[in-house]
């Protein structure tokens, strides 16, 4: 038997907050989950992005989880059995409206595992993991306590603009949780990623770097929170690098220089804009307290 069971566990369209995508927010109408049109464009994305980074992982040794809305359109029903027919480590999971997706996650998991410790990858259904990833982190020893793993060094792709950008993040969106099949918590969708470097936070976090970056973070029109902070630090100039990456359309040495072109002029503007946009802010805050 071995010692860790490895997943990869993402959230396609099921509730999160009580009926909201995102707390506190109502849905709008192109951003129902159950919606056709957000599907459609949704699903397109996942098969050209995310699906193919798990893919291509090197590694084999995982299985991916996937939880889906169990009113979800048999359409795209249908499109997952054809995907997980190439890539069999997919497991699919249809969450009824009145059920919690992380309680039947994790019912699911202490089901399947047949390890005394789980460790669970985080990935949202329009993100990408680095083709190591799974292979990196399988080599990574256990501790005598539950742990996270981050892989800090990522990327940022804006999807809209064509430009990828480098990004370091203890707190990423990618985070991998390693459990005891018995633990209160035994899966990384059960924690807020954002706040996991909090100093209340129960579990100690083990970085790991080794030169390249381990997630693509994608930014488009559907997204709910995720933002680009362009500056000349986090710009990627190498020929080779944008060559190879298939998300970015640079192949010949005139897309390059507009490339490049773009990434200059996006740093300079918010190299001018940020300090304007913060000088305005704090002016505004004097103003508020002094009415």
């Amino acid at each position: 038997m071995n010692e860790v069971s490895y997943y990869i566990v993402t959230r396609f369209n099921v509730r999160i907050f009580d009926g909201y995508i995102s707390k506190g927010k109502n849905v709008k109408p192109e951003r129902d989950r159950l919606n056709e049109n957000y599907l459609l464009e949704r699903f397109d994305f996942f098969e050209k992005h995310t699906f193919l980074s798990i893919y291509n992982q090197t590694c084999k040794n995982f299985k991916w989880i996937i939880m889906f809305h169990a009113e979800t359109p048999q359409l795209f029903k249908d499109r997952i059995e054809k995907l997980q027919e190439k890539l069999p480590q997919m497991k699919i999971l249809y969450v009824p409206e009145d059920k919690n997706s992380s309680d039947l996650l994790t019912n699911f998991l202490k089901e399947d595992c047949q390890s005394e410790w789980i460790a669970t990858s985080r990935l949202d259904n329009d993100d990408e993991f680095e083709s190591s990833y799974e292979k990196t982190l399988q080599a990574i020893k256990l501790k005598d306590s539950d742990f996270i793993i981050s892989f800090p060094d990522g990327y940022i792709y804006d999807n809209k603009r064509n430009i990828i950008i480098k990004n370091t993040k203890i707190s990423n969106n990618c985070i991998t949780l390693v459990a005891r099949k018995n633990s209160d918590k035994i899966h990384s969708l059960a924690l807020d990623h954002s706040k996991i470097c909090d100093l209340d936070s129960p579990f100690e976090i083990k970085t790991y770097r080794d030169g390249k970056g381990k997630w693509i973070v994608n930014i488009h029109d559907l997204n709910l929170a995720n933002r680009t902070k362009y500056s000349f630090k986090n710009m990627i100039w190498s020929k080779e690098f944008l060559y190879k990456n298939s998300s970015v359309n640079v192949h010949t040495t005139y897309e390059y220089i507009l490339y490049i072109f773009r990434e200059v002029y996006l740093a300079t503007f918010y190299m001018i804009w940020n300090p304007i946009i913060k000088t305005a802010v704090k002016i505004r805050n004097r103003v508020c307290k002094t009415v």
